[in-house]
């Protein structure tokens, strides 16, 4: 009996799992039109500058898999800084409008020439 309470518990964590990757984690919630997520169910305040001590490391090779529909277009990951460098993986969303592009996440230097602020991505 014991396996089979197993069974169902694994059974209703993918169901959860697969509820909570539905489509809708890609697309930005109301007043953030130009904004990706930064991570499922996490944005920042708008208006909200992140800085981090020094530059994120170097970008990481990521497996695109086919895209949900040919109007999603790949929004690729990035570094977050949250304490420490933390990868956000690559995710397929479709635009806010016919030909929107993606301008991806950016880390500049920071006006004081000491730290870097990112430059969130936006659809233009």
């Amino acid at each position: 009996m014991k396996k089979n309470n197993h069974y169902f518990a694994a059974a209703g964590l993918i169901c959860a799992f697969t509820l909570l990757m539905d489509e809708s984690f890609a697309q930005a919630p109301p007043g953030y039109p130009n904004a990706a997520p930064v991570a499922p169910g996490y944005y920042p305040p708008p208006g909200a500058q992140l800085v981090a001590p020094g530059p994120p490391p170097p970008l990481q090779q990521e497996i695109i898999i086919a895209a949900p529909s040919p109007a999603h277009v790949w929004l690729p990951g990035y570094w977050n800084w949250q304490n420490n460098w933390v990868w956000i993986p690559g995710q397929w969303a479709l635009p806010p409008r016919p030909g929107a592009r993606w301008v991806g996440h950016q880390w500049v230097l920071h006006e004081d020439g000491n730290r870097y602020r990112m430059r969130h991505g936006e659809w233009r």
